[in-house]
């Protein structure tokens, strides 16, 4: 009888093509915050992956926009 050693753990990994078309906003600007680690993401060695946690931390993170249309 064999026991697994670890749980296994189903976490949703999104492409920078992915996670841009899930926000909505140019690959570009994702390669340029990723390159400053100003977003979360994960490295895996050349490759960069999103998770859904990623995602939403890169939205809540955004200071809201103004309305300068007085």
């Amino acid at each position: 009888m064999t026991t697994p050693t670890s749980p296994t753990v189903s976490i949703r990994l999104f492409t920078i093509k992915e996670a841009a078309e899930v926000l909505k906003i140019p690959a570009s600007w994702l390669y340029e915050r990723t390159r400053r680690n100003a977003i979360p993401c994960h490295r895996l060695g050349k490759y960069l992956r999103f998770t859904e946690e990623d995602i939403a931390r890169i939205i809540s993170s955004q200071p809201p926009q103004s309305d300068a249309a007085d």
